[in-house]
């Protein structure tokens, strides 16, 4: 009996199916991909623009000071000697330093990272927020942005948490830089009209409403909406400021 050839194996076919064309699928990534890169360009050329004009130490100066009385106050306060102790003790908040009158708190905390490793993110975030929005908006609206959501954020938490029945609250440390943090980013995405950098809040709310004590994530919402709120009463219209701020104009 013959049946001509003989058997052979045949491999069936890897890959996608004929009806799925792979440049449909990696289209949006390679998308996505470039708008987030066009983005921090964007982001970033007006800061870039004034580097190569004025030099870095004058091109976003209220950064540049922010970043080391950070510094000189975070080396003050970490430590084991007495003296680092006496300086914690003066910088660092809690709830109760609200009642007991010891009100420039409010502010030193703010500047006062909880590690070192906070501080080095405090240093990058300000680069890539803080820097951008006194470009855009000047120091007077940098320092309204960062410390105002800071100083009203921790006071609310300091008159609610007694009214709510959690004085507990008001003992714990409280203080680190992600307040002024949050309500420079929400300044900005304001400033920017950026819808990406506004989910990019959202999202991360969320998250810290599951991961974080329910007094840090209430201080971190107060505080994007105090710097929305301040932004949007102090630059009700900022597209022609970015401009008018940078030789190269800046979209949303």
């Amino acid at each position: 009996m013959s049946f001509g050839q003989g058997w052979r194996a045949v491999s069936p076919p890897v890959g996608f199916p004929s009806w799925v064309r792979v440049n449909n699928l990696t289209a949006p990534v390679s998308s996505l991909w470039q708008h987030h890169l066009e983005w921090w360009a964007d982001q970033l050329r007006p800061v870039a623009d004034r580097v190569r004009r004025l030099g870095y130490a004058r091109s976003a100066p209220t950064t540049l000071l922010l970043i080391l009385t950070s510094l000189t106050i975070t080396a003050a306060a970490l430590g084991t000697g007495s003296g680092h102790h006496a300086a914690n003790h003066a910088l660092s908040y809690r709830g109760t330093d609200f009642y007991h009158g010891d009100w420039w708190k409010l502010i030193t905390s703010g500047l006062l990272a909880q590690s070192w490793l906070q501080f080095l993110w405090t240093a990058l975030v300000a680069v890539v927020l803080f820097a951008p929005l006194e470009v855009r908006v000047g120091a007077g609206k940098l320092i309204a942005a960062t410390f105002l959501p800071q100083i009203i954020s921790t006071v609310v938490v300091a008159i609610g948490a007694p009214l709510l029945d959690h004085s507990n609250e008001l003992t714990r440390p409280d203080f680190g830089t992600s307040c002024l943090v949050v309500g420079a980013a929400a300044a900005l995405a304001w400033v920017r009209r950026s819808r990406l950098l506004a989910l990019v809040i959202v999202v991360s709310l969320i998250v810290d409403s599951v991961v974080s004590a329910p007094a840090t994530a209430i201080e971190h919402c107060v505080a994007v909406a105090t710097g929305a709120l301040v932004m949007m009463w102090a630059t009700p219209d900022p597209r022609p400021r970015i401009a008018a701020a940078s030789a190269t104009p800046v979209p949303a």
